[in-house]
């Protein structure tokens, strides 16, 4: 108690808390206690309890794949969350952190048991059964497994691989990133070799997780597989796409799983991944004012009307979204994975005198911000820089699509942040691209040319939405040249249609 006189019960009905109250006297002879003497304390082990609900469930900070170009990626799951370790250089102290510095160690001494065990295999073995002999991870709350793309092939399981007979190599098939129109395929091999003395037999079966439900993305494999003592058989596994059974999005679709390879000794199990664009088709025809646009294939279409910039590269579009504000849109002539690796830069001239007056960036928050963001973002900005007066000015948010070509920013011309000076509409910019991942991330020029903002063309519809096997029209007036950006295309050259 805090307060002189008897303790006072806990209160509540039902009190379902165990739990006492002593006095304040009471208390007040701990305290001293406490002050006067090292007091130490600890929990019985009978009153010790493990907590098995997240156990196998992801971290929320992992990272997720794929990677570059759908490769399958990451390879496997180790326990990373709050690990306790010894703190190098203490003696005798410990640390706890969390993150693939204490992942990676664990996955390196399970490489290093495994080559103790089997020191004949090569590394691409060890990491085949590392792969091969995970188990699934969990979803905390739910049934079912994460994707591929956040978990590998599984959770470790070191007593599992150091029982291993056999492998099936590579232990993750990443099929790639798939744009079709309508349908498409792609095989794959996988190696299973048996390094025990006895023959196996393995059956072979598909074991589905995202997009198992769908009936548009199939994988095939063989019913079984004979691999004899010390021999090794090549598997095709093959991926066949029906672009019209799959779920019209304009956004990415994964779909993986397992291909398990079970023997009475062994049970191999190989990730799968295949992400899954349907891409649009779109088709004009014009009919005076009238155009006629018609999606004919099976991905839904997202499509963008701009006036075409004057240039002789036919990448750049505009349109004015305010009094103040013009929103352009870029395509570049090949896909790029993620444009957070990347930096797009508008010079502009904007008296035409051929000096450079202002810099616009388009690029990840972390790049024009690294201050206030340590870390790649995944958001996409743009940003306007004063050239003679050196100063910056945080604008908009970009939209660049994964494994696309198409960026579509936005910047001020007039007003507090603008550049053009009263009454004046034109200005002149050169483009350049530069790929901070690259050895040489020097910047390449990708356009050069003006905007007339008199020149503007109107859209009855400046943003159009669709659906697989449907039409729109639209109409246009202005003195401009159209320009049609279409980000759901298959092909970077596919994305552009300038109207006559």
């Amino acid at each position: 108690n805090n307060a002189p006189g008897p303790a006072i019960p806990m209160g509540g009905d039902p009190v379902e808390l165990p739990g006492a109250m002593i006095t304040q006297a009471e208390g007040e002879i701990l305290l001293a206690e406490i002050e006067s003497k090292m007091v130490a304390a600890e929990f019985s082990e009978m009153n010790r309890r493990a907590d098995p609900t997240d156990d196998d469930s992801i971290s929320d900070f992992s990272s997720r794949g794929p990677g570059p170009t759908g490769l399958f990626k990451p390879d496997v799951t180790a326990p990373g969350d709050q690990i306790e370790s010894a703190r190098a250089g203490s003696g005798t102290e410990s640390l706890t952190i969390s993150g693939t510095s204490m992942a990676a160690p664990q996955v390196a001494g399970m490489a290093a048991l495994l080559k103790e065990k089997f020191p004949e295999l090569e590394p691409r073995a060890i990491k085949a059964i590392i792969q091969n002999t995970a188990r699934p991870a969990k979803i905390v709350g739910a049934d079912g497994t994460p994707p591929l793309s956040l978990q590998g092939t599984g959770i470790v399981d070191i007593a599992k691989a150091l029982h291993s007979t056999a492998y099936a190599a590579p232990g993750g098939l990443g099929f790639g990133i798939f744009k079709p129109e309508y349908n498409d395929a792609a095989i794959r091999q996988v190696e299973v070799t048996n390094f025990s003395e006895f023959d196996q037999r393995f059956k072979v079966t598909v074991e589905g997780n995202m997009g198992a439900d769908s009936s548009g993305v199939v994988v095939g494999v063989p019913q079984e597989v004979f691999v004899g003592a010390g021999d090794t058989a090549s598997v095709p596994v093959s991926l066949s796409i029906q672009s019209s059974n799959v779920e019209a999005t304009t956004n990415f679709q994964e779909f993986d799983g397992w291909v398990v390879f079970t023997s009475d000794r062994s049970e191999l199990r190989v990730g799968y991944t295949a992400v899954v664009e349907p891409a649009s088709r779109i088709d004009i025809h014009s009919r005076g004012d009238n155009y006629q646009l018609r999606n004919v294939a099976f991905g839904s279409a997202g499509i963008f009307g701009y006036t075409a910039a004057t240039s002789a590269d036919n990448n750049l579009g505009f349109r004015s979204v305010s009094e103040e504000s013009v929103l352009l849109s870029f395509n570049a002539d090949q896909d790029w994975t993620n444009f957070s690796q990347y930096v797009l830069q508008m010079n502009i001239d904007s008296n035409e005198d051929g000096e450079v007056d202002y810099s616009v960036s388009v690029a990840d928050l972390r790049t024009l911000d690294p201050e206030g963001n340590r870390s790649i973002t995944g958001t996409i900005a743009s940003a306007i820089d004063d050239v003679a007066a050196e100063t910056r000015s945080l604008l908009y948010i970009a939209q660049a699509g994964i494994n696309n070509s198409v960026l579509q920013f936005q910047f001020d011309v007039l007003g507090e942040f603008g550049f053009l000076a009263e009454g004046d509409v034109a200005f002149d910019y050169t483009l350049t691209l530069a790929n901070l991942f690259a050895e040489d991330d020097s910047p390449v020029v990708v356009g050069s040319g003006s905007i007339d903002l008199s020149q503007q063309v109107e859209f009855s519809i400046p943003a159009i939405s669709l659906p697989a096997q449907q039409g729109a029209e639209f109409i246009f007036t202005g003195p401009g040249k159209p320009m049609l950006m279409i980000p759901t295309e298959s092909t970077p050259d596919k994305r552009v249609k300038l109207m006559d």
